[in-house]
């Protein structure tokens, strides 16, 4: 046995990847740089097992079992149906298999996600100034928040955005409702200005912690490479602990740079890609 094959591949999947399921088990160590055949105590066919509501199942394996000329098989499974998945996808590269991960989740979240239209001002308005209520009502005053998640004011301020075509905007919906928004764009700050920043990420309250803000941020992530951004920045409130914890899960770090909004301190958060 050679010195590769000894060692240990250490291309394992972070569990966190498949947030909110419930990780049944995990024994991925597959690296697709080195031969399959140096690598065959590794080729499982029950590598990965995900649960999620609603009776899906993302499972991932090596078919045939042990054989270097096989291949490996990420699938969506309803109901216990394994005779017919949901999607079934042959991975030949690990870009592949986050992409894959990624798209099953959205369908056993029930989730899609659209770019903006003109016309969709009531409901970014509505789930932003819900988002607020919800997330900053220990970090603002209340006069602040109040002029802040006024409806009207907001209805009006994403008709104008949405009229001047500003922008990278999506709408993410659950369950045929909508439940989350996203913008992006070019810092807006000169001093960043070969930037892209995420300028806002909202959901309504009833359904956080279920995954659909992370769906969201990696689809936003994925617009923000393939426009050609090597790194993106984001600003957030010091005090909202939950959102730096979730942007930090995601990727990024703090930056050591403050800034005063709204009364308050903000801070700058970047990612590399």
């Amino acid at each position: 046995m050679t010195r590769i094959q000894q060692r240990q591949y250490n291309i394992n999947l972070d569990d966190k990847i498949f947030k909110p399921g419930n990780v049944t088990y995990n024994s991925f160590n597959i690296a697709f740089d080195i031969p399959f055949s140096q690598q065959e105590d590794s080729l499982n066919e029950d590598l990965v097992q995900v649960e999620y509501e609603n009776g899906y199942v993302i499972d991932i394996g090596w078919y045939p079992e042990m054989d270097p000329k096989g291949s490996l098989i990420i699938q969506l499974i309803h109901d216990h149906d394994w005779n017919k998945p949901v999607q079934k996808t042959k991975i030949t590269e690990i870009s592949e298999l986050y992409t894959a991960v990624h798209e099953m989740k959205m369908k056993a979240l029930c989730a899609t996600i659209r770019k903006v239209q003109p016309g969709d001002e009531n409901v970014l308005a509505h789930i932003q100034t819900e988002s607020w209520k919800a997330a900053f009502i220990k970090i603002l005053s209340p006069e602040i928040l109040d002029k802040c998640t006024d409806i009207n004011k907001a209805t009006a301020m994403y008709k104008q955005l949405l009229a001047e075509d500003f922008g990278n905007g999506y709408i993410l919906t659950a369950n045929d409702k909508p439940h989350c928004i996203a913008y992006w764009d070019a810092a807006r700050n000169k001093e960043y200005a070969e930037k892209a920043e995420l300028i806002c990420i909202h959901s309504l309250p009833d359904n956080w912690n279920r995954g659909y803000g992370s769906l969201m941020m990696d689809h936003v992530l994925c617009d923000i490479k393939n426009a050609g951004y090597s790194d993106a920045i984001l600003w957030v409130f010091r005090d909202n602990t939950r959102a730096r914890a979730f942007y930090e899960s995601k990727g990024f770090s703090f930056t050591g740079i403050s800034n005063t909004a709204f009364d308050t301190e903000e801070v700058l958060y970047s990612i590399d890609f």
